[in-house]
């Protein structure tokens, strides 16, 4: 599977709920990525409109971000939440989220989409980013997020 390439995968669930079709395409994947605005929770935000909600995502000293962004179609009939990516894959091995990455994919799913709930035939945006270290060169991404039933079913490649 490369990045461009859409794919079809079926979301299911341990209740019973129905099942979630989904067509997906992975349209870019990169690292060196030295900032994300709107990305990190604003601690000095209060509720108040004169102090922003999110302010600029920054690594820590020594590391970048990589970012994947893809858009998935609920191709089935039945509505579904966004899917999310697991690892990403680099020159230098393999990488999973931190909690200040997870603060903001959040944040910047938030941005990209209105609704976390998508209906069929609708078509929304997704993002996830890692911090990595300075340097790194991505290979591939690993979908879905791994969950105690199973581990990633596809690997998209540049």
């Amino acid at each position: 599977m490369k990045v461009g390439q859409p794919f079809e995968y079926t979301q299911t669930f341990s209740d019973n709920s129905p099942p979630v079709q989904w067509r997906i395409t992975v349209t870019k994947l990169v690292c060196g990525i030295k900032s994300i605005p709107h990305a990190a929770a604003n601690p000095k935000w209060q509720g108040e409109s004169d102090v922003p909600e999110y302010i600029t995502a920054t690594p820590e000293a020594g590391k970048e971000f990589c970012r994947v962004d893809a858009t998935l179609t609920n191709i089935g009939k039945t509505p579904g939440s966004s899917m999310d990516f697991a690892d990403v894959v680099l020159d230098k091995g393999q990488f999973a989220s931190s909690s200040s990455d997870e603060e903001a994919t959040g944040n910047l799913n938030n941005l990209l989409n209105e609704d976390t709930t998508t209906n069929p035939r609708a078509t929304v945006k997704a993002a996830r980013v890692w911090s990595v270290p300075t340097g790194s060169t991505p290979v591939a991404v690993l979908f879905p997020f791994e969950t105690v039933f199973s581990g990633p079913t596809y690997r998209i490649e540049l």
